[in-house]
């Protein structure tokens, strides 16, 4: 458990760097992309999210099976729900940010994510 959380990590700690260098050189380099000024607490948030939801996949796992298919699909179902309402509430609070914060939190979620899947299957 403990090798492929800190392999994990290692990769997601990676990609998190890469995509928070690139976001800054993205804002100051083309300030007329869409981009939203909170992107360091966007990539944060779901940072330390995703870690703590892959922690406890990683515990499911090794205790049954059955357990983890049940845990992953309420987990990735929890996770949809979370983040909509959150960018919802975000959105109706600031409109005049809705769209590049919807836009930053859609791009970082789909790196994380694609990262998080590799490394679920690599479980296997």
């Amino acid at each position: 458990m403990k090798s492929e959380f800190r392999k994990f990590l290692k990769t997601i700690v990676l990609v998190v760097l890469f995509t928070g260098v690139a976001s800054f050189i993205v804002q100051k380099v083309f300030p007329n992309i869409l981009i939203s000024r909170h992107w360091p607490w966007i990539l944060l948030f779901l940072f330390s999210f995703t870690l703590y939801i892959y922690w406890l996949l990683i515990k499911q796992y090794n205790n049954k099976l059955s357990r983890f298919t049940n845990t992953l699909m309420l987990v990735n179902f929890g996770k949809l729900f979370l983040y909509t309402i959150l960018i919802a509430v975000y959105s109706w609070l600031n409109r005049d940010q809705a769209i590049s914060f919807a836009l930053t939190f859609f791009v970082y979620y789909i790196i994380i994510t694609f990262v998080e899947i590799k490394a679920l299957l690599n479980l296997t």
